[in-house]
């Protein structure tokens, strides 16, 4: 799968991605839309097409396989106002937490954001003991406009 953390500034994802049968190869799991930053683990298919959705305007809702398994994804958004959790069913989740994490490395990701380690550092040391998460990191920061408005 891969590890996407998320702080009240900044999101980090891995860049490994496991596609079928083929070979293991790196992209892009984090995204700037508008005002928030959204990172996939999970189904890269269902992934893409919930953000094609969040691009155009959140029209048009995708339809997601009802199955248990497939189309199976969360989705990590950062606004400024705090963090959420999407799943499938297309529910927006707050997260009441300072950050969070989703992926196989998530609850190891928790566990060092606690200790006090960057999103960049804890994807490199997940890295060495889950096999679906690169050493490699996307970090995308939220930032303040000149009127002090977070984007």
């Amino acid at each position: 799968m891969t590890t996407v953390i998320c702080t009240q500034k900044e999101m980090a994802a891995d860049k490994r991605v496991s596609w079928g049968e083929n070979p293991t190869f790196d992209t892009l799991k984090i995204f700037k839309i508008k005002n928030s930053i959204y990172g996939y683990a999970g189904d890269v298919s269902a992934s893409l097409r919930f953000i094609k959705w969040v691009e155009q305007d959140f029209k048009e809702a995708p339809i997601f396989d009802k199955d248990d398994d497939k189309d199976d994804f969360n989705i990590l958004e950062l606004t400024s106002t705090g963090i959420y959790l999407w799943d499938k069913q297309l529910s927006r989740m707050p997260i009441k937490s300072k950050h969070y994490a989703i992926g196989t490395g998530s609850l190891l990701a928790i566990y060092l954001l606690d200790q006090g380690l960057s999103p960049r550092e804890i994807i490199k040391i997940i890295s060495k003991y889950d096999g679906f998460t690169s050493s490699e990191a996307d970090v995308i920061t939220l930032r303040k406009n000149k009127k002090n408005e977070t984007y």
